[in-house]
């Protein structure tokens, strides 16, 4: 463990004109909102709904919120987001030829912490 009497560098906080948080040791917010649109329209067309009457996503219209990570002290890492997440999907009764269309909306509000993080015991 760093000794505070023996000046371990580890316990000295330089200022820093760049403004650099160093190791990541303070609380540190990072926009994940596009990364997070992009793969939600990449990869929710691709997962088949249902195993019966051929339910797909067909496209993501729309995403809107937030989503970000945070660290704190260079090792606790959070997923934090509010997403509002619009679309279509398609469905076809098995033998049937009419296919049945329409949209859909979910909301969801997560924050997602490291295993282990936060409990008291």
């Amino acid at each position: 463990m760093a000794k505070w009497e023996e000046r371990d560098p580890r316990w000295l906080v330089q200022e820093r004109q760049d403004g650099k948080n160093v190791n990541g040791w303070h609380w540190e917010e990072r926009n994940r909102f596009e990364w997070c649109k992009q793969k939600l329209q990449e990869l929710l067309p691709a997962i088949p709904a249902a195993h019966t009457g051929n339910l797909c996503i067909a496209q993501v219209t729309d995403v809107v919120g937030d989503a970000m990570t945070s660290t704190r002290k260079g090792n606790k890492k959070l997923a934090i987001y509010d997403l509002k997440v619009t679309m279509h999907w398609q469905a076809q009764a098995e033998g049937d030829t009419e296919q049945v269309c329409n949209a859909a909306t979910a909301s969801r509000y997560h924050q997602q912490r490291q295993r282990g993080e936060g409990k008291q015991g």
